[in-house]
């Protein structure tokens, strides 16, 4: 059995209750049963929580998309780059960078027959 990646997040929206669903609900009549109009409020209260609940979650999975996104294809700015690996190496790495931007591709050499 494969042990499970830590960094690895599941989110789950297989929720059974819908707001659409609280909010239509009925019950049947009973000769002693509860307020039916207390039952409907609290329903149509659950509704929008559900509802709420809902955005949130789409919410959050579109900023979980984003910064798994960003950690994919980061962006290192200079400073962020010199903390990283020091202003000596940062500078090495700045020079060579320029020097393959700027040159041309190699040449193949002919051999002559």
């Amino acid at each position: 059995m494969v042990p499970e990646d830590p960094l690895v997040v599941s989110i789950s929206s297989n929720s059974l209750l819908h707001p659409d669903e609280l909010a239509r609900k009925t019950f049947p009549r009973a000769r002693r049963g509860l307020d039916a109009e207390a039952v409907r409020r609290y329903l149509d209260l659950l509704s929008v929580d559900v509802r709420e609940l809902l955005e949130r979650e789409a919410e959050v999975r579109r900023r979980l998309a984003d910064a798994e996104r960003r950690a994919a294809e980061p962006e290192i700015d200079e400073a962020t780059l010199t903390r990283a690996v020091g202003s000596e190496t940062a500078r090495i790495l700045q020079t060579a960078h320029r020097q393959l931007a700027t040159s041309s591709p190699p040449r193949r050499r002919v051999r002559a027959k």
